[in-house]
């Protein structure tokens, strides 16, 4: 995974957080990974989707995503989706379903908002778009060659992009009470 710690400026972030930590801020209830899973659920929050704003986060979290990309050398075509994902503390760690967030090829990255225990897990095993399977089931199918490659675990203002088609898991937190984390899927040029 590539990694870029203290990513974001100050400023800027607390912007962000102020805002998405705000008691009116809008959180939708949904499957964490693979709807129809025996998966957990949590909430999200989509500021962009098809590469449109729908939130008033989406034009600083596109800005950030520009910033970032500049920083770490991707020259972005396209911003296909933003989207802000929490998941509440469970007594103990619960792995969801290893998963890929579209259904073509992508680039995918995670902004950290806080320290936080629900690691991230990265299988060295990836999607094959020119399947006629779903992307559960080709996992299903495929499970014995899906290795786990790397845990990352969530950081303050921690900035992680890698290929889209690689599959990746989240897990619930038991120390602190949710796990924020700003999900970002894009293309290259």
């Amino acid at each position: 995974m590539n990694i870029l710690d203290n990513a974001v400026g100050k400023n800027t972030l607390d912007k962000v957080i102020k805002i998405i930590y705000n008691n009116n801020f809008p959180w939708y209830y949904g499957a964490t990974a693979f709807e129809g899973s025996n998966n957990q659920y949590s909430f999200s929050h989509v500021a962009i989707t098809e590469g449109k704003s729908i939130s008033a986060l989406g034009d600083i979290l596109g800005t950030i995503l520009y910033t970032l990309c500049d920083e770490t050398n991707q020259d972005i075509d396209k911003i296909l989706r933003i989207r802000i994902g929490k998941i509440m503390a469970t007594p103990e760690p619960i792995k969801h379903e290893p998963h890929i967030d579209l259904l073509f090829p992508h680039k995918t990255a995670l902004l950290y908002l806080h320290d936080s225990d629900g690691d991230t897990d990265f299988y060295d095993f990836n999607f094959d778009y020119n399947t006629k399977l779903s992307p559960y089931d080709y996992f299903l199918r495929n499970k014995s060659k899906a290795v786990l490659e790397e845990s990352i675990t969530p950081k303050f203002n921690r900035f992680v992009w890698f290929d889209g088609c690689k599959y990746h898991s989240s897990t619930s937190p038991t120390t602190i009470d949710r796990r924020i984390v700003i999900n970002f899927n894009y293309v290259t040029k």
